[in-house]
């Protein structure tokens, strides 16, 4: 029972940290985040990264 809700999750935070990732090429170009016109991640690496 243990291991299974572990891995539900597990599951369950990597499709928010997908859906996550996805968001600034949902929201376009319109968008600018506070704060000034940077995103505090990194996108060319293909997942969520901090600088």
């Amino acid at each position: 029972m243990s291991n299974f809700l572990l891995e539900a999750g597990r599951q369950t935070l990597m499709l928010e940290l997908q859906e996550a990732s996805r968001l600034p090429e949902r929201l376009g170009d319109d968008f600018i985040p506070r704060g000034g016109n940077h995103h505090p991640l990194r996108r060319e690496t293909g997942g969520l990264r901090y600088r």
